[in-house]
């Protein structure tokens, strides 16, 4: 019998389809609270978050796959998630996402390639299969653009 190695993920939304990111890159999961507003940022940089004192710049998930912004629902979270930025400093980034709310454990050798390579969508990893249909696993340390590390970070 083959060894199963078991890692666990947070699941959410956006539109119909299930994404993942890996639960070792997330520090916290918060509630959708009021964010500072960064003026002139691309769509999906919806603001700053005071995190224990930090500055967290958050991300919409949803904004950044779409050009359209998350809806606020109940289940709609704000994931801290380590983010190893340009000049290889480890920042926090809070990722905005809706149904952010389930905990999967998923045997890593299940993933494989999507079998579709989008230069503009670097974060988009490997997929997984299950009785729902297809999980998408996001690669946190390519989920911001070059520019906006730049914009957000120095």
């Amino acid at each position: 019998m083959k060894n199963r190695i078991l890692k666990l993920y947070m699941q959410f939304y956006v539109n119909s389809n299930r994404y993942v990111l890996p639960a070792r890159d997330i520090v916290a999961i918060v509630p959708v609270v009021s964010l500072h507003e960064v003026p002139q940022a691309p769509v999906y940089v919806v603001g700053i978050l005071n995190y224990h004192g930090e500055s967290v710049p958050v991300i919409d998930i949803r904004a950044l796959m779409t050009g359209k912004r998350s809806d606020n629902h109940l289940s709609t979270r704000i994931a801290i998630v380590r983010f190893d930025g340009i000049n290889a400093a480890q920042r926090l980034i809070g990722v905005l996402a809706e149904k952010l709310t389930e905990v999967m454990r998923i045997d890593e050798s299940q993933f494989k390639p999507s079998g579709v390579t989008n230069d503009n969508a670097r974060y988009l990893g490997d997929v997984v299969t299950d009785n729902r249909g297809i999980l998408q696993r996001l690669k946190v340390s390519e989920l911001l653009p070059k520019a906006a590390q730049k914009m957000l970070f120095g």
